[in-house]
């Protein structure tokens, strides 16, 4: 059975590890155990009406609980650390991009739409956007192999693929963004 406490712990202990490579296989191990039963998952998390909420932080782990609504919108950005979603509810869509350093422009690459008990890696420099499939509240748990208020991170313009430096504020103007791009599946 999924004990909230107990999966943060075990997070925290793979965060711990020395080698990056085993605290990665750690990390997804653990996250494949936990998301075989993600309706143990959903009857044992707290009941939270957000769209994200941070469940843990320190100065190595994170764990956010992301539920986000028909409409909601997550800007395109990069994490610069490795991280790992599970959904245990609905379905997550993960938009995926690239980046053209040289001309600051960001490129449609392809979704992934992460259904009930599916795992997404994401690697330090993958670029994504996140939103729930049409319709449908999806709930998920996403583990960060680092702090993300301690990382220097990116956000990238809806319309212009411009890099910008992240930041609450500009996340909260991105995501807020009448132009934003209406890519729900």
């Amino acid at each position: 059975m999924f004990e909230l406490n107990s999966f943060i712990n075990a997070c925290r202990a793979a965060a711990e590890l020395d080698d990056i490579s085993q605290a990665k296989e750690t990390l997804f191990k653990l996250m494949q155990k936990e998301f075989q039963t993600p309706q143990s998952i959903l009857a044992n998390m707290p009941d939270i009406d957000e769209d994200e909420r941070l469940i843990f932080e320190d100065e190595i782990c994170q764990v956010w609980y992301c539920g986000f609504n028909k409409g909601v919108h997550i800007p395109p950005h990069d994490h610069q650390c490795f991280a790992y979603v599970g959904v245990y509810e609905g379905v997550e869509v993960n938009h995926l991009y690239t980046h053209d350093h040289t001309q600051n422009t960001l490129s449609f690459h392809s979704s992934l739409c992460l259904g009930v008990g599916d795992i997404l890696p994401i690697c330090p420099d993958d670029i994504h956007s996140v939103e729930s499939a049409d319709g449908q509240r999806s709930k998920a748990l996403h583990v960060y192999l680092a702090n993300l208020s301690t990382v220097k991170r990116s956000l990238f313009d809806w319309r212009s693929g411009e890099k910008l430096p992240f930041s609450e504020e500009r996340f909260n103007e991105l995501s807020a963004r009448e132009d934003r791009p209406n890519t729900s599946v």
